[in-house]
Formats: structure tokens, sequence, C-alpha cells
């Protein structure tokens, strides 16, 4: 008889978590649904629900950021998207901290960077997307290969209108893992496209001296000035 009485409070635990999972459940299809079909919103819509009744599963959150990262490409107003990628980065780096070593939270989290223009952070995350994913992923791999392309298509105008403490952090956040000897051997690569450039650009070639006393022999204006 006792473990009767005992056994009724863990059997309601029981079936109210087997309920709220299924109520979880049942709004996380109804949110992929709504995505298959392309209504992004309300996708949102049924993934928060999900997240509401279980915000532990890390497959709610990548979902959602899924979603969030289509909302955005589908604003017309160019000014809010960055408000759309940052909720998808948000439900990305929660799926990725529920669930480390689950690639697709990392190939979410990579999307939203990517979008942001965070393609340093996009590389890493992708890169880590791929060493988790059996037998990698060619969507992957050109995601990477785009984000470093970004980051190498820079103007020299660009650069002309940062300021000296500006243009020292982009040096120093850019470089900073690179070896030594990388960084000499760049530096004697475009020494001449430099020389080449800066005539044409007087704005540019002034904070040429502010660059190289920040640098010293360890650090070198890279393609920004070259591309």
């Amino acid at each position: 008889l006792r473990s009767q009485i005992c056994a009724g409070p863990r059997f309601v635990l029981k079936a109210m978590a087997s309920a709220k999972s299924d109520l979880a459940q049942k709004a996380k299809q109804r949110g992929n649904a709504a995505f298959e079909e392309k209504n992004f919103e309300k996708a949102v819509e049924e993934f928060s629900a999900a997240i509401r009744v279980d915000p532990n599963d890390a497959v709610f959150f990548s979902n959602r950021s899924a979603a969030y990262v289509e909302v955005g490409l589908a604003e017309p107003d160019l000014a809010k998207r960055p408000g759309w990628f940052s909720k998808a980065l948000a439900d990305g780096e929660q799926a990725t901290q529920l669930k480390p070593d689950w690639w697709k939270s990392w190939s979410r989290r990579g999307k939203a960077e990517y979008e942001l223009g965070r393609l340093e952070d996009c590389i890493v995350s992708y890169q880590k997307a791929l060493s988790l994913k059996p037998g990698g992923d060619p969507h992957f791999e050109a995601m990477i290969v785009n984000a470093r392309q970004g980051l190498n298509d820079c103007t020299a105008a660009d650069m002309a209108k940062l300021s000296p403490e500006q243009l020292q952090e982009k040096l120093r956040t850019g470089y900073g893992k690179l070896s030594l000897e990388e960084l000499q051997e760049e530096c004697t690569n475009i020494k001449t496209t430099i020389a080449k450039k800066t005539h044409k650009m007087p704005k540019t070639a002034k904070k040429i001296p502010t660059l190289w006393n920040f640098a010293g022999s360890h650090l070198l204006w890279y393609r920004s000035i070259s591309c």
C-alpha cells in the first residue's frame, strides 16, 4: 500500500513531463511546417511556443535561429535586418551552449554571424560545424570560403574613413593569431603595393606612420590597402 501511495506523485510528475514534451514537439512540428511553407514569422511563433514549454532543447533554439535569419533576409527595411540577425545569433549561441557537440547548432550560429558581418567568428563556427558533422558538408566549406573572401574584399577607401585608433584595433584583432614569420612574409609581399597605391590616396597615406609605429616589425598593413 505504501509503495502505491508513493508511486502516485511520481506517476503524476511523469505524466506532466510527458504532456509538456508533447506540447513542445507539436509546436516544433507546426514551426517546421510553417518554415517549409516559407511562413517564417509563423515559424518563429511556433518555435517560441516550444521554447516556452521546454527551454532546454537545443533543437528549438536552432530552428528558431534559422527562422529569424529568413525573416531578416525578407525584411524590406535594411536598417531592421541586423535586429533579426542578432536574435538569430542569440539563439544560435544558446543552441551551442545546450548542445555543444551538435554540428547544426554551430552552423546556425555561423549563418547568423555571417549575416551580421562577423566573418571571423563565422569562419570559426563553420569550422566547428565541419569538424562535428560526419563526412563534412560542402555548404559549410563554401560559407567559409565566402567569409574569407569577405574579409579580403576591403578597399583603401574604407580604411581611409577609419581613425588611427580604429585602424590599430583592426590590425590588432586581425593579426593576433598570426606568427611573426607569417607577418614578416606578408609584409615583404605588400611593401611595393603600398608604395604604388598610397600616392593616389592622401588620406590613407597619412595614416601609414601611425600603422607602422603601432606595428613595429611585428605587424603589417595587410590587403586592406592593396585590394
